[in-house]
């Protein structure tokens, strides 16, 4: 959805109490989405290592799971960030820390994010619910193509208008996260398919699907165990009934040294020193460890039924 969008465009051109923001916001947030908007670090606010996006989620997603490895000093944190000219990256304006006092806050922040994606976001249960939610919607078309779907299916007109046109960007705005799980519970209650029927009921009992296997990089030992499910499992349900997740993580980043051209476009944290700047890796050895290091691995769940 882009920020020329109807609706969108009307809601900023309504700004009021300033004039100034009702002109020219629509083309401020272009320019601040397309890397061009002077000045040009107000783009690592919104989108960089470290930006107010991530540090709001983490903290937020953190204290609603109830778990405390995002922990880390977010005001000291912003306390020791300032604008300053980055020698290295074509005497660009940009975000700098205190090296002396802010260096610990970013660390803190970095491994906080690395421990949230590996203990809540990529949590074996949370990722298989969110495959089953993937495969109710792959049944569902799957369905609605064979033709055995009819509007009884639908509490609304949403569904049914996105189904027939997935850019259909009005359908999309109407589905909240209580018109989603209704729908689900109805179909679980009225479908006349199983295979729709069990994954709702699966998700909705918040029963996930056993994961009969995880492995790192190596994939010949999921493959195995896929040959022999597909042994056990019946042909129209091994598709919705065994499925494997794989995930990558990277905790920090240097796509500099991975490919970018431009090493202003390389999102690095600059840390300042009293005569110098240097890049957040280079000085610290935690983040120097965890710098371009791939985390990834491949998990095979199956339906209980054939555990």
């Amino acid at each position: 959805m882009g920020v020329t969008s109807q609706s969108i465009s009307n809601i900023l051109s309504n700004i009021k109490h300033s004039e100034t923001l009702s002109k020219y916001s629509k083309q401020w947030i272009i320019e601040i989405l397309d890397g061009t908007f002077n000045p040009i670090w107000i783009k690592e606010l919104i989108s960089s290592q470290l930006d107010s996006d991530r540090i709001d989620y983490l903290l937020r997603d953190a204290y609603m799971c109830g778990v405390t490895y995002a922990s880390f000093d977010i005001k000291w944190l912003f306390k020791n960030i300032e604008v300053d000219t980055i020698k290295s990256e074509n005497n660009r304006k940009g975000l700098v820390v205190n090296a002396k006092k802010g260096i610990h806050a970013v660390e803190s922040f970095i491994v906080s994010r690395y421990h949230m994606y590996e203990q809540v976001y990529f949590h074996k249960t949370t990722r298989c619910f969110e495959l089953i939610v993937q495969k109710i919607f792959e049944r569902l078309l799957h369905l609605k193509r064979d033709n055995k779907i009819s509007d009884s299916y639908f509490l609304n007109s949403s569904f049914l208008d996105l189904l027939e046109d997935k850019n259909n960007l009005n359908a999309f705005l109407e589905l909240d996260d209580f018109t989603v799980f209704a729908h689900i519970k109805h179909w679980m209650n009225m479908s006349e398919d199983n295979i729709l029927k069990e994954l709702c009921k699966y998700l909705l009992n918040r029963k996930p699907y056993k994961m009969m296997k995880e492995v790192e990089l190596d994939y010949k030992d999921i493959s195995e165990l896929e040959k022999k499910m597909r042994e056990k499992i019946p042909g129209d349900k091994f598709d919705y009934y065994f499925f494997v997740d794989d995930y990558k993580n990277v905790p920090y980043k240097d796509p500099y040294l991975i490919g970018e051209k431009a090493p202003e476009k390389a999102e690095h944290i600059w840390l300042k020193f009293k005569n110098q700047q240097k890049e957040l890796a280079e000085v610290s050895p935690i983040i120097k460890s965890l710098k371009n290091k791939e985390l990834k691995k491949y998990r095979a769940y199956v339906h209980r039924d054939y555990i």
